[in-house]
């Protein structure tokens, strides 16, 4: 995979993977779902003197709080009965460097056994003895750690431990890169013969792709991008092969809205227009969010288990 852009953030971004990827520095990368922190992360690992190791990515997000200490640090002998014993993802990204995607997520009672193998390169697998590792940890998160450590539910000796930040920038605040990104997606999902012959995109489609909002960041473009690989059947890719569920705005016309505000009066009990009002509001949130649980469920305040 390839980290494209030429826009003014984008040269900031890489002048600090180039700086920092040199160094021995645990590393933050902080941004919105979909703008790629992997990538990011991938390339630090790969301009860093431990570019030969492994690169081992954790999605800590997608792993049950009661799991996540021995996937991260293994399992002893004879923990339990009918437990096997084995290593955790620290122990396989020894001499090379471990992703922690999502590091945000982690339980106030994993985030000081990570602090401890931060500062001291030492874990402790389930039911045995602490062993060192070298280890270069690189977190990535897509909410405010800071403000996560105000509301105690993210240590701040952790937090300031991950002092080598870097902050991506949104797609929406890099609108020069988006034809550069647009044609890369072309390429990678225009195969097929008949596919082949698709030579770029309308100015129009362009022009629309650059003043969309983007929510889902780069993930969200490439998914229309080939979406429309997919229906288009001329050179140029128009406005009729764009997705309609991304830049259909009738839901926006003021009739629709009057409609629907007569249908949540109309309704014969309030707990008939709580539920109406409820769908509505989270649908809404749900397609402004390319439908994301975690962004939406951060949006509006929930977890994403309640949501």
């Amino acid at each position: 995979e390839e980290i494209i852009g030429r826009s003014q953030p984008m040269i900031e971004v890489m002048k600090k993977v180039g700086r920092v990827a040199s160094s021995s520095a645990d590393v933050l990368i902080y941004g919105e779902t979909g703008t790629g922190k992997d990538l990011i992360a991938r390339a630090i690992h790969q301009y860093s003197n431990r570019c030969n190791g492994p690169f081992i990515p954790v999605n800590c997000s997608a792993i049950p709080s009661e799991l996540i200490e021995a996937e991260l640090f293994g399992i002893g002998k004879q923990v339990a009965t009918s437990v096997n014993q084995r290593i955790g993802k620290f122990q396989r990204a020894n001499g090379g460097t471990i992703f922690l995607d999502e590091i945000g997520d982690l339980s106030l009672k994993m985030q000081p056994k990570l602090l401890r193998a931060l500062d001291y390169k030492e874990i402790q697998r389930v039911g045995q003895s602490i062993e060192k590792v070298d280890v270069r940890v690189i977190a990535a998160t897509n909410r405010s750690l800071l403000e996560a450590t105000k509301e105690g539910i993210f240590r701040s000796d952790l937090y300031y431990r991950l002092s080598f930040i870097i902050d991506l920038p949104p797609l929406r605040e890099r609108k020069g890169d988006i034809p550069l990104l647009a044609n890369h997606f072309l390429k990678k999902y225009a195969k097929s013969v008949e596919q082949q012959r698709i030579q770029g995109f309308a100015p129009d489609v362009l022009k629309k792709f650059e003043k969309n909002r983007w929510n889902g960041n780069i993930r969200e473009l490439e998914k229309v991008v080939e979406y429309a690989t997919i229906t288009c059947r001329s050179e140029y890719i128009s406005d009729a092969d764009l997705p309609s569920w991304q830049f259909d705005q009738t839901n926006l016309n003021p009739k629709n809205m009057q409609n629907t505000l007569e249908n949540l009066i109309d309704s014969k009990t309030i707990k008939e227009a709580s539920q109406k009002f409820e769908r509505l509001f989270l649908e809404r949130k749900f397609k402004g969010n390319n439908w994301n649980v975690q962004l939406t469920a951060d949006e509006i305040g929930l977890t994403r288990q309640s949501l």
